[in-house]
């Protein structure tokens, strides 16, 4: 009577499952953060107003006025498991951080955070 006990390696398959599910969650991340900043352009503003312009205050995200910075804004992918979010516009950072002359008109950070509990989680939670 022969007890022969067999062990199967499932760790590539897992491996591979848990990668390809990681993958998806930080593509659909970066699209959620590119859509909350193309949102937060459009949201109402209480800035000045520059001839029948609305702009920002300082604190918002930046007031859509031609579209030059909205339309600059791209997400990309690095790596299956690096993604980002590209600015275009070269004054992109100036209005993010503000400058000696302008105060920050943040638009990318808090679009970031406000998905980085769920972003977490969802890693937390792949298998």
């Amino acid at each position: 009577m022969s007890n022969n006990i067999q062990f199967t390696n499932n760790l590539p398959r897992l491996t591979s499952r848990v990668h390809a599910r990681a993958g998806q969650v930080v593509r659909s991340t970066v699209a959620e953060i590119e859509r909350r900043i193309k949102l937060s352009f459009a949201e109402g503003k209480h800035g000045a107003v520059y001839g029948g312009h609305q702009a920002s205050a300082p604190g918002e995200a930046p007031a859509i006025d031609h579209g030059i910075l909205a339309g600059s804004v791209h997400p990309y992918m690095e790596t299956d498991l690096k993604g980002g979010i590209g600015v275009g516009a070269e004054y992109g950072p100036y209005l993010e951080y503000g400058t000696s002359t302008i105060e920050p008109r943040p638009f990318m950070k808090p679009a970031a955070e406000a998905v980085k509990r769920d972003f977490e989680t969802k890693l937390r939670n792949l298998t």
